[in-house]
């Protein structure tokens, strides 16, 4: 699996853009409104980021070990689960949701192929031992939770979609800083009352650039 302090900054990261969703959509619609019908489908796609990360490394051990066969079946259930639940969106969900339930949609298809890839792999080559990583995960996704939160606060308290940040392309753009930039400092405060490794980790790394 990818190190410890990349899978933090990857949660960091999915929490500031679902926190920030909003201002930062401003930076490519033409108003506000338009502004908060494209933030959904930005957050469902969001929702399979860290699972597509590790997809990505599960994967490659497949191919490691000269397999091509297994993730090509487990893609293809991931393609199959994509037209399915396409095809329920389509109809049965209210026109206005279609787009942001299809990149959900796709995200979950994302998340069950990766569930999926990760039993065929221990299947394969027997434990993983990964009890480590997953608690890491888990705290991770703890943390950047209570810190997303932090940053939809912070976007509420300076207006929501009727505040100045969805006034403009450039005050979107200020609106998506601030409130990543909460997301952040929430994020790394956390870690570090929590002692958590990968942050004494990460300072070490600065300090070696």
């Amino acid at each position: 699996m990818s190190s410890a302090p990349t899978s933090a900054s990857r949660f960091a990261a999915t929490a500031a853009v679902a926190a920030a969703a909003v201002p930062a959509s401003r930076m490519f619609s033409n108003n506000a409104e338009s502004a908060v019908l494209i933030a959904p489908v930005l957050i469902g796609y969001l929702v399979s980021l860290i699972p597509m990360a590790v997809l990505y490394i599960v994967q490659r051990t497949f191919y490691a070990y000269g397999d091509a066969r297994t993730p090509f079946i487990f893609t293809m259930v991931q393609g199959a689960l994509v037209l399915i639940f396409t095809l329920l969106i389509a109809a049965f969900a209210p026109q206005e949701h279609i787009t942001a339930l299809v990149a959900l949609a796709q995200s979950s298809a994302g998340i069950a192929q990766t569930v999926l890839a990760t039993i065929l792999l221990r299947r394969k080559i027997g434990p993983l031992g990964l009890g480590a990583t997953w608690l890491a995960l888990v705290r991770f996704g703890v943390v950047a939770a209570v810190a997303g939160a932090a940053g939809w606060g912070t976007y509420l308290l300076l207006g929501s979609s009727h505040g100045w940040m969805l006034a403009n392309r450039f005050t979107g753009a200020a609106g998506a800083v601030i409130v990543a930039g909460v997301v952040g400092v929430v994020y790394v405060a956390l870690l570090a009352l929590m002692r958590a490794p990968e942050v004494k980790t990460a300072l070490n790394t600065l300090r070696r650039r």
